[in-house]
């Protein structure tokens, strides 16, 4: 974890959402602090481990799709003293056979193979030192990360 100061205000959780046939990672910021946080919500910027059979965390591999594009005004969110934000970013979570008994599991931009029955899943929100399209009041609050998450078990 940071130094940052701002990194002790500012808190990440993550939820298992349905809908439908689909299950989604729900990422929620809440900013415990006196003034006002920007980040930035392109899913990019959060980073996704698993635990393997034997209970270690291991990183996901970014899927070729996954859009590199730079953040725009619209991708920042400023979060006000004491509010929560719901929702900043839904990652879906998809399940692919690969064989007769295998499969691949990609939740957002990253992939991973031979996920365990029962897992857990942990997220590391992080952005590139430098983001364009970040108004002046906004670069004044901005935080960056890195900020990790608690921990989430899930069992699909």
């Amino acid at each position: 974890m940071t130094t940052d100061s701002r990194s002790a205000r500012l808190k990440l959780d993550l939820r298992l959402a349905k809908s439908e046939d689909s299950y989604f990672l729900e990422i929620d910021f809440v900013n415990r602090s006196n003034g006002p946080i920007t980040i930035a919500t392109l899913p990019r910027y959060f980073q996704i481990d698993m635990t393997n059979e034997h209970r270690q965390f291991i990183r996901g591999e970014r899927i070729e799709s996954a859009s590199l594009s730079f953040p725009t005004a619209a991708d920042y969110l400023n979060i006000a003293p004491g509010a929560s934000a719901s929702s900043v970013v839904r990652l879906p979570i998809a399940r692919t056979m690969i064989g007769e008994r295998d499969y691949t599991y990609t939740i957002g931009d990253f992939r991973f193979l031979k996920r365990p029955p029962k897992t857990t899943v942990r997220l590391v929100y992080k952005t590139d030192p430098i983001l364009p399209n970040l108004s002046s009041k906004q670069k004044s609050t901005f935080f960056g990360g890195p900020l990790d998450s608690p921990e989430l078990a899930i069992d699909l």
